[in-house]
């Protein structure tokens, strides 16, 4: 058996090194492949505030192509991007105090209105894409769960269950709850990252992106 603890937001293998260099936790399809090349059954435990779609996009790919059996356990919070990923795994336990939310893509945009027209059918394309893995998992229609990411639902342990995006109850004795969807990076991870650049540690600072090859 090969335990994962996923925690943190959903994030690409290129921006990784990031989340790493200021000791953020963070989620990126790579942390999936050493477990995926062994035949034992994999234990991933989640706690994230979402993130990066298509990040999300490709571990769930994964996940869904594991021959292994696949146990998500919903420590926390499995939010966005990782409520997607979490929908290929062949069982979900949620915590009694943890949260599946679910919603439409955002993104940024700048443009002119055919632009802006544009987005509009790309981000209706996204959403019904990723509708697909609900639908698969819960055996709701598109259309009902379309509606849940109009709304951006949170769904608690009884409501999953219900919906079917859960299928059994877990208990935990270390749950860290914050009141917060999204990644608040601390002052002191800010100013570590800021005297590293301004170089009163240069020479750290140039192996450094020597080795990653900058910002």
């Amino acid at each position: 058996m090969t335990v994962l603890n996923l925690n943190g937001s959903v994030v690409s293998d290129e921006d990784k090194w990031f989340y790493d260099f200021l000791e953020i936790p963070s989620i990126s399809p790579s942390d999936l492949t050493q477990a995926l090349e062994s035949d034992e059954e994999i234990i991933l435990n989640v706690n994230s505030p979402g993130g990066a779609v298509s990040a999300g996009q490709e571990i769930y790919t994964k996940l869904l192509q594991a021959p292994q059996n696949i146990v998500v356990n919903v420590v926390g919070q499995a939010c966005s991007a990782a409520s997607l990923f979490i929908m290929a795994a062949d069982r979900i336990n949620i915590s009694p105090v943890g949260q599946i939310m679910i919603h439409n893509v955002s993104t940024t945009q700048s443009g002119n209105k055919n632009d802006m027209s544009k987005m509009v059918d790309v981000l209706n394309l996204f959403d019904s894409s990723l509708a697909n893995a609900y639908v698969k998992r819960t055996g709701m229609t598109k259309e009902e769960v379309l509606d849940l990411m109009n709304k951006e639902t949170w769904l608690d342990a009884d409501k999953a269950l219900e919906l079917g995006f859960a299928d059994g109850v877990i208990g935990s004795d270390d749950v860290e709850l914050v009141a917060s969807t999204v990644p608040v990076f601390s002052h002191s991870k800010i100013e570590k990252l800021k005297n590293l650049l301004e170089g009163s540690n240069g020479k750290k600072t140039e192996n450094y992106f020597k080795r990653y090859g900058g910002l």
